[in-house]
């Protein structure tokens, strides 16, 4: 059996089993949350007056041109499917990098492809594959993912590597910085991978002297600062040019107290790893499984490792601790549990030296399943049930004549997640006990519409399709007039 996984064409299916289990998981008809709206937009032809602008003032212009350049090509939610095996695509490009540069650290091949493989599943990195809208995020990681080995090799000569000469030192730098700047303007939050490869380094080289270790990890985040400023100051540029205004994200806050809580609440979610949305209490095996490797290492004496986990921990998460709103910090979220999988990898590794490929392949085959899981589950099953129940009760409003369509919608009073699943819905920060998903009701119907009667001009439905959304606990009026009624509640 061994013998069978070491063989590189077999390598190679078995990563292919993987990757296509997980694009046949996303490949439904559905649309998630902002996403019908995005496409109205599209459809009426204004999408670079309102969602460019409006991601442009998140601090992401590049991911504003290829999200509404992206979503322009698809025009359509049966489209959107090919947008989320980009994210799949994606995904698997930046697990394979790490792999890669894992083996290239003398970490042996069974182990670099666990890790790679628990990162590649876990909850909160696999998280937007299910969403059309987010396959140019991880592109962000991959492109600061690089940068960061840029920095590292500029580095390395602290860390035992070969020295490079001084003007390739200079070239790399300034090709990380300005690399790192472009994977910033895509997505901020996942564009913090530029710290990953230098973790990896420190926790993989304990033998190097511990001043060289820290002088490595002190020129590493003054490197990380300077890149931080460097988009500060490029991205209020841009906005400036474009008379664009900022969102409160690029705000700094004063709440330092309440915000150091959360993150430590953050910190604890994330070390649950992949069990993370489970209901029952198997979610904390790997938080306990984590609390034990820290004691090990206290015994141990291996206090720079922990202060450098720590350390690195705080570096990803360190945009959420600054910024006055945090809509995105799953993201971040995702990193912390980034380096506490490999933390865990690297940890356990050291009771079992030598781990066959077989053993690699059974232990990538369950996590992968189990992401598999979390996606089918907790996103894509539900937002495609409750799609094609959307779909077929405006497929039964009339088609429009001369006069005005008149539709009052009573919204779900369901969080639109399977009661009955042992899977937790997804929750935006991963601090909501359950994530209840906010569909754009009007911008949702209006498409469906559209879809239905592809004869109707969009800006004739937009004018004469007339929808009134009911507020909670509110009433159908007029049953028997000229009123036609929604109601989006399961019978």
């Amino acid at each position: 059996m061994p013998g069978f996984f070491q063989r590189p064409v077999f390598q190679y299916a078995f990563v292919g089993l993987l990757l296509l289990l997980t694009m046949a998981t996303v490949f439904a008809n559905y649309f998630s949350l902002d996403e019908a709206g995005e496409l109205w937009e599209i459809r009426q032809g204004i999408q670079w007056k309102y969602s460019f602008n409006s991601i442009i003032s998140d601090g992401r212009p590049i991911y504003a041109f290829l999200l509404v350049a992206s979503l322009s090509l698809a025009k359509s939610i049966i489209y959107l499917k090919y947008l989320r095996l980009l994210s799949v695509l994606d995904l698997l490009c930046f697990a394979w990098l790490i792999f890669r540069f894992l083996k290239k650290h003398q970490m042996p091949a069974s182990k670099a492809f666990i890790s790679a493989v628990l990162i590649f599943t876990l909850p909160g990195i696999c998280l937007y594959i299910p969403w059309a809208e987010c396959w140019e995020q991880h592109g962000a990681s991959i492109i600061s993912f690089l940068a960061g080995i840029l920095l590292v090799r500029t580095l390395g000569k602290h860390m035992g590597m070969n020295a490079l000469s001084r003007w390739k030192e200079n070239l790399y730098f300034i090709l990380a910085i300005a690399l790192q700047q472009v994977a910033l303007l895509i997505y901020q939050n996942l564009a913090l991978t530029f710290v990953i490869p230098a973790f990896f380094v420190l926790m993989l080289k304990p033998e190097a002297h511990n001043r060289s270790r820290f002088l490595f990890f002190l020129y590493v985040g003054l490197s990380f600062a300077l890149s931080l400023i460097i988009y500060y100051k490029l991205i209020h540029s841009i906005v400036g040019a474009l008379n664009i205004p900022l969102t409160n994200r690029a705000g700094f806050t004063t709440q330092y107290v309440i915000k150091l809580k959360w993150a430590g609440k953050m910190f604890l979610e994330a070390s649950k790893l992949h069990l993370l949305l489970f209901k029952n209490p198997i979610r904390f095996l790997f938080p306990v499984l984590i609390g034990v490797l820290v004691i090990r290492d206290v015994l141990k004496k291996r206090f720079l490792d922990l202060f450098f986990l720590l350390a690195f921990a705080v570096m990803v998460f360190l945009p959420q601790l600054m910024v006055k709103e945090c809509w995105t910090a799953s993201r971040n979220f995702g990193l912390v549990s980034l380096l506490l999988a490999f933390y865990l990898v690297l940890r356990t590794g050291e009771f079992v030296p030598v781990i066959t490929h077989a053993t690699a392949g059974i232990v990538a085959l369950v996590f992968t399943s189990i992401m598999c899981l979390y996606l089918r589950e907790g996103w894509v099953k539900p937002e495609h049930k409750d799609y094609e129940f959307m779909k077929n009760k405006v497929d039964q409003l009339p088609r429009l004549d001369h006069n005005d369509l008149k539709v009052e919608v009573r919204p779900p009073e369901w969080n639109l997640h399977e009661k009955q699943s042992n899977i937790m819905a997804y929750a935006d920060e991963f601090n909501d006990p359950i994530y209840f998903r906010r569909w754009p009701i009007v911008p949702s119907i209006q498409l469906m519409y559209s879809d239905h009667y592809p004869e109707l001009s969009p800006d004739s439905i937009a004018l004469h399709l007339q929808i009134r959304v009911l507020k909670k606990g509110e009433s159908f009026t007029n049953p028997s007039g000229d009123v036609k009624q929604v109601d989006l509640n399961y019978q």
